[in-house]
């Protein structure tokens, strides 16, 4: 073995073992030494940095010594290539083993690795990633550097060719979703997407959810608003999914397990769903294990769709379903809420659109959400959070060739002015209104 690590890694000419691990530059070792301690004295992980465990607080500073002395001689004691899912970072750091592994699966670096065959790129730029992450800690951008590195990560997936789905393509995804049980798993991630989500594939051999989604509220909100949900997606040759192939345990366990705040099922249709005494109805009343737990159907995906599309869906908003319902009787309940409250406060999109491109002429900042919000009045009924969706679901129509929204820092790039921008969502939304009408 130790002669086959010895050959990968002379055909891969790492250069980089000379650079990190023969005497390496104080320039490698105190970013990186600054990230570890950050992440071992808060017990939460960075964006690259795991988080070490079974460090107790009163041995964080023996802990971190150790560390500073093994890492000075070789920060990085193996390299490898790991599959994370193509929705991972693109490499994680494990300062307890000084091990890096670079996510094969990343759309960039599937893109730099040229699918595999050149690996030695892809080391490069995960060991400078590293070190960049410690360099914007270093110079006191510990709160902003997740975020700033969660944009980076956006730009590297559409630098690869990795652009988000399309709403065409979403309700497609669900369409194909009610007739092929393969279909539906991945129309569950591209809906979510659509929302605001990221999405983190996991169906597989190995039991567990279908999927991971993360919601990040961004910078400006509170970090604990921040949620998770894992999902499991049933189909069924039967009208609806019976009962008893709904495990609501197990999907408890895998919540519980990926530290997710929520969980849901996605189906067609359940058995007796309508029905409070249904068994499914009884046990989610029944058991308070069970409710962090939700029954979906594709139709409310579609529902949600299609009113993020026509008024703009927060990530704080859809929050509050999952925190309320959890029967499907529910879920209709609660979307019916929603859509009569957006419904009672539609935001005026061309006036935002237009108010945008009035701050193009600005040489010196960017068109802002929050600037064009404070210079009219009109806007200050609404959340920034909400105006910001309402801009990425018209960005989700027309495509970042026509806008491009900053959920974070609440930039917008207008690549065409705001008539031709309407115009295209306009031409766009009868599109598809017409196409699913169609299915």
């Amino acid at each position: 073995m130790a002669r086959e690590q010895w050959q990968r890694k002379k055909d891969e000419g790492l250069d980089v073992e000379r650079l990190l691990s023969a005497s390496p530059s104080a320039h490698v070792t105190r970013p990186l030494f600054g990230s570890v301690r950050n992440v071992v004295e808060t017990g939460a992980e960075s964006f690259y940095v795991e988080a070490p465990g079974g460090v107790a607080e009163d041995d964080r500073a023996g802990w971190l010594k150790t560390y500073e002395s093994r890492a000075a001689e070789a920060p990085f004691e193996e390299i490898t290539f790991e599959k994370h899912g193509p929705n991972a970072p693109a490499l994680r750091y494990d300062p307890a083993t000084r091990a890096l592994a670079v996510n094969a699966e990343h759309p960039f670096i599937d893109k730099l690795t040229d699918g595999g065959r050149q690996r030695r790129p892809a080391i490069l730029f995960a060991a400078s990633e590293v070190l960049l992450e410690g360099q914007l800690q270093k110079h006191r951008m510990d709160r902003a550097a997740t975020g700033l590195l969660r944009d980076r990560d956006r730009v590297l997936r559409l630098a690869a060719g990795d652009a988000p789905p399309t709403a065409a393509e979403v309700m497609r995804r669900l369409n194909a979703a009610a007739r092929d049980p393969l279909a539906l798993e991945r129309a569950v991630g591209a809906v979510f997407r659509v929302l605001g989500f990221e999405y983190e594939r996991k169906g597989s051999a190995v039991p567990g959810p279908d999927g991971v989604l993360h919601a990040h509220l961004g910078c400006h909100g509170n970090a604990l608003s921040d949620y998770s949900l894992v999902y499991g997606a049933k189909q069924t040759s039967q009208p609806a999914v019976p009962a008893d192939e709904i495990d609501l345990a197990g999907l408890e366990s895998f919540r519980r397990r990926a530290g997710a705040e929520f969980g849901f099922f996605i189906a067609t249709a359940y058995a007796a769903e309508a029905d409070d005494a249904g068994a499914l109805n009884r046990k989610l009343a029944a058991d308070d294990a069970y409710r962090f737990l939700t029954l979906l159907e594709v139709e409310h995906l579609r529902r949600l769709v299609w009113l993020h599309y026509r008024h703009g869906v927060t990530l704080a908003e859809l929050r509050g379903l999952f925190e309320e319902a959890r029967t499907t009787s529910q879920v209709d309940a609660w979307i019916h809420d929603l859509q009569e409250r957006l419904r009672q406060s539609e935001i005026p999109v061309s006036d935002l659109l237009h108010g945008l491109e009035r701050e193009k002429s600005d040489p010196k900042a960017m068109p802002n959400v929050s600037v064009v919000r404070a210079m009219n009045p009109a806007f200050l009924d609404f959340e920034p959070e909400r105006l910001v969706a309402r801009l990425k679901a018209v960005e989700s129509f027309v495509g970042v060739r026509w806008l491009e929204v900053n959920e974070h820092t609440r930039d917008v790039l207008l690549h065409h002015t705001a008539e031709q921008v309407i115009a295209q969502f306009e031409s766009k939304i009868g599109d598809l209104a017409a196409e699913s009408h169609e299915a």
